[in-house]
């Protein structure tokens, strides 16, 4: 459902089906707008994934999604959060306030 929403207004998607394929596939060269990332998947969680895809040099914001709260401190370097469900309005608005965060950043 998420993919074909973004794939409706514009983005190019690559889905995979748990945090270990995401980790085994990513290209750390690859030129990503951004990660969405559930925090609950099959292997390794959202906030694991985070973890190894940054550590493996994958430099594309990241954004952590779930039905469950918030992570908080324990996002492990996500660049944002968003719950779910969301509309597509509200999550253009997770990703400004991200693109925000990092543009002011860096």
């Amino acid at each position: 459902v998420m993919a074909r929403l973004l794939e409706r207004v514009g983005y190019a998607v690559e889905g995979y089906a748990s945090g270990d394929e995401a980790i085994a596939r990513l290209d750390v060269k690859g030129e990503y707008a951004l990660l969405l990332i559930d925090v609950v998947m099959p292997g390794s969680s959202g906030v694991e994934t985070v973890r190894s895809l940054g550590a493996l040099g994958i430099d594309a914001p990241m954004l952590l999604m779930s039905g469950r709260p918030n992570p908080g401190s324990d996002a492990g370097g996500a660049d944002g959060f968003s719950g779910k469900p969301f509309t597509m309005d509200s999550l253009d608005q997770a990703l400004a306030r991200l693109r925000a965060s990092r543009s002011s950043s860096g």
